[in-house]
């Protein structure tokens, strides 16, 4: 009921298929920081996408975990 209260606004938006759905979703809920959709809130980055450059000379990508 207390949901239900707090609701102002409903709108939708068509995607071209799932994968865009949850990622628009899931951006949604980043921007406006609902009370009630805990789970997905926080901005959380433990690893990330470095480059570099092997012995050989070829650009290099690797995932390493952020301190």
């Amino acid at each position: 009921m207390l949901l239900k209260k707090e609701v102002a606004d409903i709108r939708f938006e068509l995607t071209g298929n799932e994968l865009i759905a949850l990622l628009l979703e899931s951006e949604e809920i980043k921007r406006h920081q609902p009370v009630f959709n805990r789970s997905r809130k926080r901005n959380v980055f433990n690893f990330g996408i470095f480059d570099y450059e092997s012995e050989t000379g070829y650009l290099c990508l690797e995932v390493r975990k952020i301190d």
